[in-house]
């Protein structure tokens, strides 16, 4: 964001009462440093590990320095799981069809109630698909395992259990009785 937003924006978020929040962005010495794609990749990534949401102004891919584009790639693709993006429309600014706004799961106007509302249900709605995910797996998860377990019944039961292994249990009795013998001498 320019630096005159980002400001106008936190002021805007401080007005809301018992909304918690800490910038994620790059120290301004890493901007500075960052000469490469690469380079803004990684300090993006790294500050946004602990991110719940991405806020970005609106009209970003027009205004923007090469920091929102890669914010942008690396909320939707560049970690582990995706971070909510929240467009925010500047004073006065209409929402325009900008690539921001279209990858966005919300879009706000510059109104502190309007942005709170837009982050909250961006955080929801990832956590419900988040959840779905879980449950798809969980029950690919169950029906592989029931499976597992029709095949285990369906094998002789004089298979060991250890993979057809058998456990010499003689051997590990007599060698540790003469371990037990050598360590008294």
């Amino acid at each position: 964001m320019a630096s005159g937003r980002d400001k106008a924006l936190i002021e805007l978020l401080d007005t809301l009462p018992d909304f918690f929040y800490r910038s994620c962005t790059p120290p301004l010495d890493a901007e500075a440093s960052c000469k490469t794609s690469l380079e803004r990749r990684a300090v993006t990534r790294i500050g946004m590990t602990h991110a719940h949401v991405l806020i970005l102004p609106a009209d970003a891919d027009k205004i923007s320095s090469n920091w929102s584009g890669t914010e942008l790639e690396v909320a939707l693709t560049g970690l582990r799981q995706r971070i909510p993006i929240v467009a925010v429309c500047g004073p006065g600014q209409e929402r325009d069809d900008t690539l921001v706004t279209r990858a966005a799961d919300g879009v706000a106007r510059w109104d502190a109630k309007d942005i709170g509302c837009a982050i909250l249900q961006a955080v929801e709605s990832e956590a419900v698909q988040r959840r779905k995910r879980i449950a798809q797996l969980d029950a690919v998860t169950d029906m592989v395992l029931s499976r597992d377990d029709a095949k285990q019944a369906a094998r002789p039961s004089t298979a060991p259990s250890d993979g057809g292994r058998e456990l010499p249990v003689e051997a590990i009795k007599k060698a540790f009785n003469e371990f037990k013998t050598a360590s008294r001498r």
